[in-house]
């Protein structure tokens, strides 16, 4: 979709105007508000964003990030899929330059966590029950619809998830920051060797995972 540049007097944020920290987010969403869309996408983005440019009238829109890193973590994060949000259907493509055929180019993921800070590290605990191991490890943030994978080899666990912003309506950079937010990887060695055909169950609730990994009952 070609768009002009919006009036820059109408918006204060940085990010407008800047097509390269944009994400185009397109569907059926004729009279559909940039709001509705804002409080269903806040459920499920998997970093902050500043807020969305959509005119009621048109089947798309624009969500903006503070920079060009979030916008390419979201792009590559949810591109390639299609959403829904009630019976609307909407999927997430590459922003095009103003008065251009030229789409952004994200930066890989790779690339984008090499911008950004090292891994979060969370706390754990590996307990032992008869025929399972429990991990529980400290996750805020983090729920029913925001679960870290799992997976299990030879005796070694990795654990791999993100701590979303615990207030994601906010913009601006903070003053100071010492909250847990961003990608992190747990790597737990178990005593012994498990199967391959060990039962994982994950769950999430209050910001805490629970992960048990159950082999099989003994054949007698």
């Amino acid at each position: 979709h070609k768009e002009s540049p919006p009036d820059m007097k109408s918006y204060k944020n940085d990010c407008c105007g800047q097509p390269q920290c944009s994400v185009l987010c397109s569907g059926n969403l004729e009279g559909i508000t940039d709001d509705k869309i804002r409080q269903w996408l806040l459920t499920i983005s998997p970093v902050s964003f500043v807020h969305i440019i959509k005119k009621k009238d048109k089947r798309y829109g624009h969500i903006h990030f503070r920079n060009h890193s979030l916008a390419s973590e979201f792009y590559h994060e949810m591109t390639g899929k299609t959403y829904e949000m009630g019976a609307l259907k909407l999927r997430f493509t590459a922003a095009k330059y103003f008065n251009s055929n030229s789409h952004v180019i994200y930066k890989k993921v790779h690339q984008v966590v090499a911008a950004q800070s090292t891994e979060v590290k969370i706390p754990y605990a590996l307990y032992q029950e008869e025929g399972s191991y429990i991990i529980v490890a400290q996750t805020p943030g983090m729920n029913s619809t925001n679960k870290p994978d799992v997976t299990v080899g030879s005796n070694k666990v990795s654990i791999t998830g993100r701590i979303l912003s615990p207030i994601p309506t906010l913009s601006k950079l903070p003053l100071n920051n010492t909250l847990s937010i961003g990608l992190f990887k747990l790597n737990i060695e178990l005593p012994e060797i498990v199967g391959a055909d060990v039962t994982i169950n994950v769950d999430v609730s209050d910001g805490i995972t629970s992960i048990r990994i159950q082999q099989p009952a003994a054949q007698p």
